[in-house]
């Protein structure tokens, strides 16, 4: 096969990984979410080691044939995983902001859900895996530590809040809380440390603090 037409394969997979199911039929859209899901498991499992796809075909129940028929190689099923988790964190962050009317509190809400899975260890310890093997399998992609995809991604969601909040120059205040809030992120999940909901809301109160007039 091709270089063009595997990258023209790969790009069709990792959108139909990501995609809703009712645009996934046809795609082997059940195959593929065995195989991400699998992926998954195996990361929180094995880590700090990177994966096998032998072990992942087991795990979910399927020949690695299989799985190079929809992913030819690791970095392709990676790409692919990562391409999910983004865009299931973009979807939940955005309806964690839509449950708010104040661009502020939209703003909140975006820092608060970023940064949640810190205050528990469960969610530490699944996302500390992920967060590595992500950052190994694209390196081109990686920004101190995290995926500079997902980072842009999810940080775009700050634009339209920030603007209406008077912002002038809201594609580098999102940067600004987007750096804060991921270097947190990083700091801690790699530091195996744990924050506080005083911590969080501390970041809140540092990246709000722009865009509040004080009173005289």
């Amino acid at each position: 096969m091709h270089t063009h037409d595997r990258t023209q394969d790969t790009a069709k997979t990792n959108h139909a990984a990501s995609s809703p199911p009712s645009d996934r039929q046809g795609a082997g859209s059940d195959q593929i979410a065995r195989i991400l899901d699998a992926t998954l498991a195996e990361m929180v499992e094995c880590s700090p080691k990177a994966p096998r796809i032998v072990d992942i075909a087991k795990r979910a129940r399927m020949s690695t044939k299989t799985i190079y028929v929809f992913f030819p190689t690791k970095d392709d099923l990676l790409a692919a995983l990562l391409a999910r988790v983004t865009e299931l964190s973009r979807s939940y962050l955005e309806h964690q902001m839509t449950g708010h009317t104040d661009p502020k509190d939209q703003i909140g809400a975006w820092i608060r859900t970023s940064l949640a899975r810190l205050t528990s260890p469960e969610a530490a310890r699944l996302a500390r895996p992920v967060l590595l093997q992500l950052a190994r399998s694209s390196p081109q992609r990686v920004l101190y530590g995290g995926n500079a995809d997902y980072e842009i991604t999810v940080r775009q969601l700050l634009h339209e809040p920030l603007r209406r909040c008077g912002s002038d120059d809201f594609e580098r205040d999102a940067h600004v809380i987007g750096d804060l809030v991921f270097g947190m992120s990083r700091r801690f999940l790699w530091g195996e440390q744990y924050a506080s909901t005083e911590d969080i809301e501390h970041v809140v109160e540092c990246c709000l603090a722009r865009f509040t007039v004080p009173t005289r």
